[in-house]
């Protein structure tokens, strides 16, 4: 399920027990309970925020949960009531009333919460994110540019705006995933080179740009780049010097 939202109402969302549901890109805001889990539930590039309790994972549920963001909920951000199974990586769990319930931190990798403190293992980081108030990330966020881009697989490949999840916000020319729902976009992307032209079948050629010192060249228009890229699949750039 892609670009679920439901903004209003008692329950976004819940998946019985013996159910499969992958959810990608969902967004459950102002409700009493956002997602409710008895089967099994993976979700990628997804937001719940500001309802009553974030997630309910009940004893024959099992949960995987992937670059969201969960907070600003009223109760629990995730609860695991019983014997259910939870996993978290690359999200930030925070400012809920308790942000994981009944889950140890063991299944928690690359994460930021805020309770339990998680910090001592899998990578984890306790530190306020600095979410804008529509949880995205503010420009000084400590979990910009988080996952080393050698441990990205190219999943997911897009955040939840549906833009490229791989960007260089800090314009180092090392591009890395950020925590959360939202990928921030590189505040001063650059910009292509002028006369592109062809010498012959082999060899292409453009004017120089001043301070340049590394080009990129692309199969296709650069500012559509990342709809025309196979989810899951990274894309590698040829690059001359």
């Amino acid at each position: 399920m892609t670009d679920v939202r439901v903004f209003s109402g008692t329950l976004g969302l819940s998946v019985a027990s013996g159910a499969t549901v992958a959810l990608d890109r969902a967004v459950f805001e102002s409700l009493l309970l956002g997602l409710q889990v008895e089967g099994n539930v993976e979700m990628t590039s997804s937001l719940i925020a500001g309802t009553s309790t974030g997630v309910a994972v009940s004893d024959s549920g099992s949960l995987v949960v992937d670059y969201a963001t969960i907070a600003g909920n009223g109760n629990a951000g995730v609860i695991n009531a019983g014997s259910g199974a939870v996993t978290i990586a690359h999200s930030i769990v925070w400012n809920n009333a308790t942000d994981l319930i009944g889950i140890d931190c063991a299944d928690v990798q690359s994460s930021d919460v805020g309770t339990p403190d998680c910090s001592a293992v899998n990578g984890n980081v306790n530190v306020d994110p600095a979410l804008e108030p529509d949880y995205r990330l503010a420009a000084g966020s400590p979990v910009l540019e988080f996952v080393a881009p050698q441990t990205f697989d190219g999943t997911p490949c897009r955040d939840l705006d549906g833009g490229p999840r791989l960007r260089d916000f800090d314009g180092d020319g090392l591009a890395a995933a950020d925590l959360g729902a939202y990928e921030a976009a590189d505040p001063a992307p650059e910009p292509e080179v002028a006369n592109l032209r062809w010498l012959d079948t082999d060899t292409l050629e453009w004017d120089l740009a001043g301070g340049a010192t590394l080009y990129h060249v692309y199969r296709g228009d650069v500012a559509s780049l990342a709809d025309r890229r196979r989810c899951g699949r990274p894309h590698h750039p040829r690059s001359r010097r």
